[in-house]
């Protein structure tokens, strides 16, 4: 299929696509309905959209996702990104001077993280990677 690649983004996932007389179209309809929130035909289905009604989803590149399905992932493939927890997490929070106890990798801290990041060069990807820990001084 052919479609426009009229879309921006700010640092966000952009799925492009649109809701023309009343259906979904283009890779955003398709994300949709892998996600079981439209009916076949594209056309919102509302009694399926109460069980998705808040969720997240993850990027990986197929090389992370195989690594990490194998258990093989080296210690360089590390990374702390929406989603994650932990004691790693932790440390990420108070280094960016989040107040709370929350280890959970949260929107709060991934905009907090975006700004640190922004701040050291004009690329910001919202994960923290063993360089960036590095830079902060911290190890995971």
């Amino acid at each position: 299929r052919n479609y426009p690649l009229k879309f921006d983004s700010a640092g966000c996932q952009v799925i492009p696509g649109y809701f023309r007389n009343g259906r979904m179209t283009g890779p955003w309809a398709e994300f949709c309905r892998a996600l079981g929130t439209v009916s076949e035909d594209f056309t919102p289905d509302p009694s399926r959209n109460q069980e998705a009604e808040n969720y997240s989803y993850m990027l990986l590149t197929g090389r992370e996702a195989r690594l990490l399905a194998e258990g093989t992932a080296p210690e360089g493939l590390r990374r702390l990104r929406f989603g994650s927890s932990g004691a790693g997490v932790l440390a990420l929070r108070a280094r960016l001077r989040q107040t709370g106890t929350s280890n959970r990798f949260d929107a709060e801290t991934q905009r907090a993280l975006i700004r640190w990041q922004q701040e050291q060069s004009t690329q910001a990807s919202s994960i923290l990677t063993p360089e960036d820990a590095g830079q902060l001084g911290l190890t995971f």
